[in-house]
């Protein structure tokens, strides 16, 4: 690596870009920025750097603009610069200048006595400013013959000026003394045992420099993380924190393609932060921009991605996530020497996150950044080393083809021996699986990805190979469902792919691998017309996969989710068969323990148990999140979720709350009921499902609130005895589901024609004996309004023609359970008939901190529906107008009672009222209420 010769601090950017790209050098070569001869005072722009390179070849003279957006140049008149935003401005010809720092140079070095050699000269441009007016030849840019070059180009140019053996002008002794003449004297700094040689970079309160070991005589890097000493404690033990997470991850690794960081020294304001040196570096974006073409090959490729593999592979097991993998923190040196830097933004589960984390800025920056950084814009996120194997997927593409993958869609994905056909097949299939927008589809561990690019040229034929033809169906928290299609067998099967912790440890992952494996032997064991058949298990980079029969039709969930009512017949009849296969099971000693509708198959009449014992391991193993796993909680025995072991019960149990949803629509216990595992304080029975639907009878309620006891010795002993009760059950006449066949059709159809010509003609009769029989009061007369009142300006409304009665309940006495929504109590306190007209009265008890409100008077229909047990439905009878104004608004701790009207009596045969309101606004809470008599 080259000297860089310098105490002065590199505060510009174009400085600090000129000087990164020149450092890689090899050694031999001195870097001095910013010509400054004594009695020589040189025009100079912000930001434009001079450069003195010493070498044997001689002295070479860089003049760096950092100008971006169009250059147009003239060898004699002025130029041109256009920016990217729009406009233009001229600017001086620098060349008359540049000729006169090279005299100034020459003139220098003879007044002292120095040897004298010959200077070259050259001008140098950002790589994304295109340049006019140049003349080029062999890709060389000059003007009136001096090389214009692009900054990526400088330091071939400087190497080919250089041949491997060149005459020598200049001795490395006189070098060092024209060097100490041109460098600006300046005072030494000593941190500990290290004297500081040069300053690199300065960054916000990051600032590098170069520096010698006077102990142990060699180079290192030092960086200073400066820090406001006088601020709160709290927030300064944070910062102090935030500076030193790079250096506390860092120092925990040891390994040979990890830059090293070797010593740390506090002071009152800053750290220092010292890590090795390693000669003849340079990163891997500057390596790949010298290319031409920019592709690496594919051996060298493989070696890089290897290397880089090894190193997250140690990395991860420390439980360190990088999450910054890109060209800029790989460090490329002589002898095939490859490592990874800069852990800044690195990710430890026991580390906080940094709190000035932007996931916007990084993702703006990094364009390797995996999709999933992409979903938030602070730090608090959760990513896994998957993040890091897309990332090396990406920089493994863009070694192979020269670019980075640009596909938004992976329909569209470009394999990297389309554009370069020296890439094998297997190459393309090891990228493409990295390079999966999903993190579960893609390697789940980096030990993984090592192994498969390890063996890219003789791929081993594995277990999973016959399995082709995969297609993602479907996912679960668990695992990933594909249909494929058997080679061997010719049929096609289900493909279900295990999904485990990725933060897991390899040695604890092949622990649960092995578990796995045998639940599913165990599995394949049951043979049961209504248990699915487990014909396969194969490992297959790393994860394990269950191969079963394809099954045709939907899951008890999307059943629920397609809001497709299943009758009472078919709900007996999924219990029945259910109830078989887990009776089947239990006879063999096996317990489901994860019972719920995902892992139920219902088609055609048939209804199959899935995963026994598969999707659970997890869990079992003590690796439960029970905030991320509230819907399998949901179908969880208490037991279960108190890691008891448990035993027949919790099946009964969890197929309890799947009929409770079934018939019902809702979960028997609330989310923060289950979250607290059952806890005393939060625990209330169960409301009945009867109270939550029209077509569920109150036979029903009994035996469902035996099954969905917390005591396992308050619930049914066997399943069978669940099912033989379950099925014994018979719906009340009083109450048919809708569904429900109906036969005489042309003599219902008769009476109807026949009742509705008796109500024509009695209502025809009553309206005329009515109107004889009420006469309406006048309205009462208003006191006189003088002329001048703005009351007389006004148009009065007219009266009504008709007053609405508000009807008085009647005695008759009905009975409806309250129901209870997070805090929100809403009951039928009264149901009363008179005048023609049905008077609901309700009980609203907010003890939530919310304000809600009931019936709003805007009409929606969707806020409300009413019906009777005949099957009479009352919803477009409600009277808006007589909606009581307490039921539009209840403020929190308040207790309220209103009513609404129903234009309409209701007849004796009624027994039951089903109502359903839901709230306006606010939370949506909706309730099915019942009441009856």
């Amino acid at each position: 690596m080259a000297e860089l010769r310098t105490h002065r601090e590199l505060v510009e950017q174009g400085e600090t870009a000129l000087i990164s790209a020149l450092l890689p050098l090899p050694n031999g070569w001195t870097v001095l920025p910013q010509l400054s001869l004594p009695g020589h005072q040189f025009h100079h722009e912000p930001d434009d750097t001079d450069v003195v390179l010493l070498n044997e070849r001689g002295i070479f003279l860089l003049e760096y603009r950092h100008w971006h957006g169009r250059i147009e140049l003239s060898a004699e008149g002025a130029w041109h610069h256009v920016f990217i935003a729009g406009g233009r401005e001229q600017r001086p010809n620098p060349l008359p200048q540049l000729e006169l720092k090279r005299l100034g140079l020459e003139r220098f070095l003879i007044e002292r006595g120095l040897p004298s050699a010959p200077i070259h000269v050259a001008l140098v441009f950002p790589d994304r400013s295109p340049l006019e007016g140049v003349s080029r030849s062999d890709e060389m840019a000059t003007l009136a013959g001096l090389p214009v070059l692009a900054l990526h180009q400088t330091l071939g140019w400087l190497t080919q000026n250089t041949p491997a053996r060149p005459v020598a002008v200049l001795s490395v002794p006189e070098q060092a003394a024209i060097a100490e003449q041109l460098r600006p004297h300046s005072p030494r700094r000593l941190i500990n045992q290290y004297q500081l040689t040069s300053c690199l970079s300065r960054r916000e309160n990051k600032t590098t420099y170069m520096a010698w070991d006077t102990v142990l005589e060699r180079p290192v890097l030092l960086q200073e993380l400066s820090y406001d000493p006088y601020q709160q404690p709290e927030r300064l033990e944070r910062v102090r924190n935030e500076l030193l997470r790079e250096a506390k991850l860092t120092m925990q690794l040891r390994h040979d393609h990890i830059v090293n960081v070797e010593h740390v020294i506090p002071r009152d304001d800053c750290y220092y932060v010292i890590t090795e040196w390693i000669e003849d570096c340079q990163t891997l974006a500057q390596v790949m921009q010298r290319r031409q073409p920019s592709r690496m090959p594919v051996e060298q490729a493989v070696a890089i991605g290897l290397a880089l593999a090894d190193a997250l592979v140690y990395a991860h097991s420390q439980g360190i996530v990088h999450r910054d993998v890109r060209p800029e923190n790989i460090l490329v040196a002589a002898k095939g020497v490859v490592k990874i830097a800069n852990f800044g933004l690195a990710k430890k589960s026991d580390m906080s996150t940094l709190s000035t984390f932007d996931l916007r800025q990084m993702v703006q920056e990094n364009p390797y950044v995996a999709p999933e950084f992409k979903l938030g814009q602070t730090g608090h996120h959760h990513v896994d080393q998957r993040a890091d194997i897309f990332s090396l997927g990406s920089l493994m593409y863009e070694l192979l083809t020269g670019r980075l993958p640009r596909h938004h869609d992976e329909k569209y994905f470009e394999m990297p021996s389309l554009l370069n056909p020296e890439v094998p097949s297997a190459l393309d299939a090891i990228v493409e699986k990295a390079l999966k927008f999903d993190p579960p589809q893609r390697f789940s561990t980096m030990h993984a990805f090592r192994e498969r690019l390890a063996a890219w040229k003789a791929p081993a034929p594995t277990e999973g190979s016959r399995y082709v033809q995969r297609k993602l169906l479907k996912r679960t928290r668990n695992s990933l469902v594909f249909q494929a299609y058997d080679q061997k067998l010719q049929r096609p099967v289900a493909l279900k792919k295990v999904l485990l912790d990725p933060r897991l440890i390899e040695s604890e992952r092949h622990g649960q691998l092995n578990q796995l494996l045998r639940e599913a032997q165990l599995a394949s064991s049951l043979i049961h017309p209504h248990i699915v058949s487990v014909f396969d298990h194969f490992i297959e980079d790393g994860d394990g996969y269950i191969v079963m029969e394809w099954l045709e039709g939907q899951t008890l969930r999307e059943w629920l989710e397609s809001l497709t009512p299943l009758t009472l017949p078919q709900i007996k009849q999924i219990a029945a068969q259910v109830g078989d296969a887990l009776q089947y099971a239990h006879s063999q000693g096996v317990i489901h323990r994860d019972i719920k509708p995902e892992n139920i198959m219902y088609h055609q009449g048939q209804a199959t148990v899935l995963d026994f014992g598969i999707a659970h391991t997890a869990e079992r193993n003590g690796n439960s999140d029970l905030n991320k796993t509230a819907g399998t909680a949901r179908y969880m025995a208490p037991e279960v979720l108190a890691n008891q072991d448990p035993d027949v019960r919790a099946d009964i149990f969890s197929l309890g709350v799947v009929l409770y949803e079934l018939v019902s629509g809702k979960y028997p216990y609330e989310a923060n009921v289950i979250m607290a595992r059952y806890t005393a304080a939060l625990l209330q029975p169960p409301q009945p499902p009867s109270s939550w639907s029209l077509d569920c009878d109150t036979t029903l309620d009994a035996v469902l609130l035996k099954a969905l006891e917390v005591d396992p010795d308050r619930r049914f002993a066997t399943i069978a005895d669940f099912q033989k009760a379950f099925l014994a059950l018979e719906p009340s006449p009083m109450v048919r589901p809708r569904t429900e066949e109906r036969s005489g059709w042309p003599l219902l159809i008769s009476l109807c024609a026949v009742v509705f010509v008796l109500f024509l003609l009695v209502g025809l009769w009553t309206s005329q004996s009515y109107r004889t029989m009420f006469k309406l009061p006048p309205p009462p007369s208003l006191p006189p309004v003088a002329v001048d009142s703005p009351l007389a300006q006004t148009t009065p409304t007219p009266p009504l023609e008709t007053a609405t009665p508000t009807p008085v309940p009647s005695p008759a006495a009905w009975q409806s359970y309250p129901i209870t929504i997070e805090g929100v109590t809403l009951g039928i306190q009264q149901v009363g008939v008179t005048r023609g007209r049905t008077r609901v009265l309700l009980r609203v008890d907010n003890r939530s901190p919310d304000v809600v409100s009931f019936l709003s008077r805007n009409d929606r229909p969707e806020l409300f529906s009413i019906a009777d047990d005949t099957g009479r439905d009352w919803t477009k009878r409600l009277d808006i107008l007589s909606v009581d104004t307490t039921l539009l608004r209840v403020e929190p701790g308040q207790t309220v009672e209103g009513g609404f009207s129903l234009s309409g009596e209701l007849n004796e045969q009624v027994k039951a009222l089903f109502v359903s309101l839901m709230e306006d606004g606010g939370k949506g809470r909706k309730y099915p209420l019942r009441a009856s008599r």
